[in-house]
């Protein structure tokens, strides 16, 4: 077995794990589809959804400062799952986060998430 891919099991289990095979057959027809492949789609919706972009100002903590961008992406993560959840939004498929960037498909859901912020 490659060692590469024994090295970033843990990655290539989060990638596969972020769409189930009902997901898969919706945007891509089928459930055979390369890591490759998802990562170009997702990447070309991040571009498109620019105009739809919502940036969480970063918060300060208090503590070891190595763990601060760690904690800002987990506090916009469940900022933003508990407002996807309420509006029954899917992640990668309506929105995707970066860091304390959150990023819509629809501008409407955009202008929400500002307003709750």
């Amino acid at each position: 077995m490659n060692l590469t891919v024994l090295y970033n099991a843990d990655e290539l289990y989060k990638v596969n794990s972020l769409l189930n095979e009902h997901q898969l057959e919706r945007v891509f027809g089928t459930t055979k589809v390369d890591l490759q492949t998802r990562a170009e789609h997702f990447g070309n919706l991040w571009d498109e959804w620019k105009p739809n972009q919502v940036v969480r100002p970063a918060k300060l903590h208090k503590g070891i400062q190595r763990y601060k961008l760690e904690l800002e992406y987990i506090d916009t993560k469940t900022l933003t799952k508990n407002f996807t959840d309420k509006h029954g939004l899917e992640e990668m498929l309506d929105y995707q986060i970066k860091g304390n960037v959150v990023r819509f498909k629809d501008e409407q859901f955009a202008f929400l998430f500002r307003l709750s912020i």
